[in-house]
C-alpha cells in the first residue's frame, strides 16, 4: 500500500466528528499561515505606503511654496542701483559701517572679490543680504574661517550679479 492509500483508509476509519475537527484544525492552520505570510505583510506595506505618501505630499507642498516664493522674488527684483559692481559693493560696505574691516576689494571677470581679515559673522551675514537685495550681488565663492575671537571670522568672498534673462 502507498502512503496516499494508507491516509485514505485512515480517513475512512475515523468518525464524522473527528473528520470535522481535523478539517476545522486544517482550516485554522491554513488561515493562520495565510494571515502571517499574506495579509499581515500587505497591511504593513499599506501603512508604510500611506506614510510615504504623506511625506511626499508634504515635500510637494514645500516645493510649490518655494516655487511661488521664487516667482514672487523675480517679480519684485529691483535693478541694481549702480552699473559698476565694485563701486556698488564699496557703497553698501560703507553704508553698513564695515569700511574699516575691509582688507581688500577687487573686480575682475564680472566678479567682485572682497576680503575681511576680521569681521563679526552677524554683520557679514547682514551685509551679504543687503548686497543681494539692493545691488543684486550674490556670493558665488566663499572662504570663511573662524577666528580666535568668538563671533569673528576671516572672509574671502567672490560676488557676482546673476546673468540677465
Amino acid at each position: 500500500m502507498t502512503l496516499g492509500a494508507n491516509a485514505r483508509d485512515a480517513w475512512m476509519r475515523i468518525s464524522p466528528r473527528e473528520r470535522w475537527l481535523i478539517a476545522l484544525g486544517t482550516l485554522l492552520v491554513v488561515g493562520a499561515i495565510g494571515y502571517a505570510f499574506g495579509w499581515e505583510p500587505v497591511v504593513r506595506d499599506l501603512v508604510a505606503s500611506r506614510a510615504a505618501l504623506r511625506d511626499t505630499q508634504g515635500r510637494i507642498r514645500q516645493m510649490r511654496d518655494a516655487t511661488d516664493e521664487i516667482a514672487g522674488l523675480e517679480r519684485e527684483a529691483r535693478a541694481p542701483r549702480s552699473a559698476d559692481a565694485r563701486a556698488a559693493a564699496e557703497q553698501v560696505i560703507s553704508s553698513a559701517g564695515l569700511r574699516g574691516e575691509l582688507t581688500a576689494i577687487t573686480a575682475a571677470e564680472g566678479r567682485v572679490r572682497i576680503t575681511f581679515a576680521a569681521v563679526e559673522f552677524a554683520r557679514l551675514a547682514a551685509l551679504l543680504e543687503t548686497l543681494g537685495r539692493e545691488e543684486q550681488l550674490f556670493v558665488v565663492e566663499a572662504l570663511i574661517a573662524a577666528r580666535v575671537v568668538p563671533g569673528s571670522v576671516r572672509a574671502e568672498l567672490a560676488l557676482a550679479r546673476p546673468p540677465a534673462r
